[in-house]
């Protein structure tokens, strides 16, 4: 069994590190030789201050067991919440996991991103390289998180997660997994290529779960990956483009998604416009008395990692309705 090394991240000053940047200069190692796992409690002691910096993650060397967590046990409730942890990157990424940086074994959840890109280059809140020889069981998985662009910018790329590499990987079992997110707002003008979540050319397979996606340019993009994109129990509503690239690009076995405009992706589409608590104040949990989303999801609690509770604000069953992120 691994030994667990964790360490504070605290802008305000009270943990170990006052940035995740800088966690992880300090800590990159191999976990293999040392059979541990990294983890990174990110929180805010006094609320004050947001993580600015650009995390990279390089140096490391990591297993199926022995892997990296960047996480918070400060529970954003699916509400953007300025007083507690939050990652607000300026015309930066905000998290990168680079091809050949051997953080090949990554969990990210629970954190709170603020995305301002103003370059003429694409940023984005969580930016994952897939190797370019993709060797079976590496995973990447982006759990409860919370990411936004209220923060403003000029640039006519700007991204909540990007999933991207070359067109020569070889093969991956494990997929790099987005479940329970919500992501809102990637727009500046309504005409920029500004994307909730991007699956870009040759990837392995990408699953979307349970994530909401809103006020976007587009909400789910594509550009020829080499594995169809499995999306299920999905909502995309009042992006520009809901639903980008053909229906070729999403497996077959994509189930339960719903949509505004345009028709979601694989079997029992749903479509019409969600029902939310308090769309302007950016609360993008279920109203009771939604019809699109309430009570027509598939059961993915027993998908692996296990579903132990979820957002409020994505789409489920009614036994995953409204309960709290964690």
């Amino acid at each position: 069994m691994p030994t667990p090394i964790t360490h504070v991240v605290d802008p305000d000053g009270a943990g170990d590190y006052s940035s995740l940047s800088s966690w992880e200069a300090a800590q990159a190692r191999d976990l293999v030789a040392l059979d541990e796992n990294a983890i990174a409690d990110c929180a805010s002691s006094t609320g004050v201050l947001p993580d600015t910096a650009n995390c990279i993650l390089s140096g490391w060397v990591t297993d199926a067991t022995r892997n990296i967590e960047i996480k918070s046990d400060q529970l954003h409730n699916g509400i953007f919440n300025t007083s507690i942890y939050r990652m607000e990157p300026d015309n930066t990424n905000a998290i990168t996991q680079q091809f050949s940086g051997g953080a090949d074994h990554l969990i990210i959840r629970n954190i709170q991103f603020d995305l301002k890109p103003t370059f003429a280059f694409a940023v984005s809140c969580v930016h994952l390289d897939v190797a370019m020889v993709v060797l079976t069981g590496k995973y990447r998985r982006v759990i409860g998180c919370l990411m936004t662009e209220t923060l403003g910018g000029t640039s006519p790329n700007g991204f909540g997660v990007r999933v991207r590499r070359g067109a020569d990987i070889l093969a991956n079992s494990d997929p790099t997994i987005i479940r329970n997110c919500i992501i809102y707002e990637f727009r500046r003008d309504g005409t920029e290529a500004r994307t909730g979540i991007r699956v870009e050319s040759s990837n392995p397979i990408t699953f979307i779960d349970n994530c909401t996606i809103v006020d976007c340019h587009t909400g789910v993009g594509s550009d020829s990956p080499l594995d169809p994109i499995f999306v299920r129990n999905t909502v995309c509503d009042g992006n520009d483009i809901n639903w980008a690239s053909a229906t070729s690009q999403y497996n077959a076995a994509s189930t339960n998604n719903a949509s505004d405009t345009g028709t979601p992706p694989g079997s029992n589409p749903q479509t019409g416009a969600t029902a939310f608590v308090n769309r302007a104040g950016d609360d993008y949990h279920l109203d009771g008395a939604d019809t699109v989303c309430i009570d027509n999801a598939i059961d993915l609690t027993a998908d692996l990692p296990r579903f132990s509770t979820s957002s409020g604000a994505c789409w489920r069953s009614r036994t995953w309705r409204r309960t709290r992120l964690g």
